[in-house]
C-alpha cells in the first residue's frame, strides 16, 4: 500500500513512487486517475509552495535514480 502525501497548494496527492493524484471533492485520494512527474511541466513545479516543493523534489530525485 502507498503512502500519499497531501500537497496543499495543489490539492493534490502524491506518492513515493511519484504518482501525483486528485484529491476527491471530499479529500481523499481518487486512485481511479494518476499522473507520473513526468507529466507536469515547470509552470506546475513553479507554482509549488516551499514546503510541497521539497516533499515532491525529494521524491523526484528518488524518482531519478530509480530510472538510472
Amino acid at each position: 500500500m502507498s503512502k500519499y502525501i497531501f500537497l496543499r497548494s495543489k490539492d493534490m496527492y502524491i506518492d513515493d513512487l511519484g504518482n501525483v493524484y486528485e484529491a476527491t471533492k471530499n479529500g481523499n485520494v481518487n486512485t481511479e486517475d494518476s499522473k507520473t512527474l513526468l507529466h507536469f511541466n515547470g509552470v506546475w513545479w513553479n507554482t509549488l509552495s516551499p514546503r510541497d516543493y521539497e516533499i515532491v523534489n525529494t521524491i523526484w530525485r528518488k524518482f531519478l535514480k530509480l530510472n538510472d
